[in-house]
């Protein structure tokens, strides 16, 4: 992921992250259709967000011991993934 990318997506989770006083924040999406599914995550481990985030794009349910809220991340002409904030 290029460096530019990956400080725009923490910034992007972050703060959405502050916005609901998450402790824990997930933000999976694929910029293009073909292209490799992009996580960015804080309190997961890389295993962990890795399944979650796959389990969010595909409209699963998904089992964590906290409260929850997910997000669409789209623009007018794509659905580029899901963000999920984790309150304990």
């Amino acid at each position: 992921m290029p460096k530019h990318l990956a400080a725009v997506l923490s910034q992007v989770a972050e703060r959405a992250a502050y916005a609901v006083n998450a402790r824990r924040f997930l933000l999976v999406m694929r910029l293009e259709e073909g292209t490799p599914v992009r996580v960015h995550a804080d309190g997961f481990s890389d295993a962990e967000a890795a399944e979650l985030g796959r389990q969010l794009l595909a409209g699963e349910p998904i089992k964590v011991p906290d409260k929850f809220i997910v997000a669409p991340v789209q623009s007018s002409d794509h659905d580029y993934g899901r963000i999920a904030a984790f309150a304990a």
